[in-house]
């Protein structure tokens, strides 16, 4: 994190380098006063100083004029989350929860790799609904996903984005959960159907019922080959 000094420091150099306009009378293009150093102070000090620095000449390579604070912030979490962290979009986040169907199915518990796939299924209505999707609402169910998760999305970006003592605040405050260790897993439901009453054919069940089918039909015609090579080795033999 960086201190007052360092901060004060980086926007001294931010005034030198944008100097003077060609105006008359001319001004200065960044010129901070004491309030908004303070200011600026309290709103990057979470930020490692490398971040700030780093973060300030891709302002400069991209644009002419000064940034606010929060075009600094807004890059140094860019610059400084890393690959594995990132969030997936909502085609990866589905792509996974169909994977996880395939996999699993209702009878196990699913592993998700990132937080926001975890609350979009809970959001969505959970492991059990999604699991007893069948193929022909495969395609709703999806778009509804994608909503679901988009949502979840926005409100981790949002909530990411927000200052330390303002995160602070809002739990306090009751505007957002008090923070808990994330869990990456949901518990298997009790996918057993009350009595008399027909199991839907789940995506999961037909994939896994397809493979099966596919291996009897491989065994039964490996063993008529075999047979069939028998009868032919007999009738060879016998001529």
């Amino acid at each position: 994190m960086s201190t007052p000094l360092e901060i004060a420091d980086f926007l001294d150099e931010m005034t030198d380098w944008y100097g003077w306009t060609n105006t008359n009378p001319p001004r200065q293009m960044f010129k901070p006063n004491q309030k908004q150093v303070d200011m600026w102070v309290s709103l990057l000090a979470d930020l490692p100083l490398a971040a700030i620095v780093a973060a300030w000449r891709q302002w400069l390579a991209d644009n002419k004029y000064p940034p606010a604070p929060s075009d600094l912030r807004a890059l140094a979490r860019a610059l400084t989350t890393p690959v594995d962290e990132a969030t997936p979009d909502a085609d990866q986040a589905w792509a996974e929860v169909i994977g996880q169907i395939t996999r699993v199915g209702h009878t196990g518990t699913p592993t998700w790799s990132h937080p926001a796939i975890t609350e979009a299924v809970r959001g969505f209505g959970g492991w059990r609904l999604l699991c007893a999707m069948e193929i022909d609402q495969t395609a709703t169910h999806r778009a509804q996903f994608r909503d679901v998760f988009n949502a979840v999305k926005g409100r981790a970006a949002r909530v990411s984005s927000m200052l330390p003592d303002v995160r602070a605040f809002a739990q306090a405050s009751g505007a957002l959960p008090a923070p808990v260790e994330a869990a990456l897993a949901l518990p298997a439901p009790d996918e057993t159907p009350a009595d008399g009453e027909r199991a839907a054919i789940v995506y999961a069940d037909f994939k896994r019922y397809r493979a099966e089918e596919r291996e009897q039909r491989e065994a039964a015609g490996r063993a008529a080959l075999a047979r069939y090579q028998a009868e032919q080795e007999a009738n060879n033999a016998a001529l």
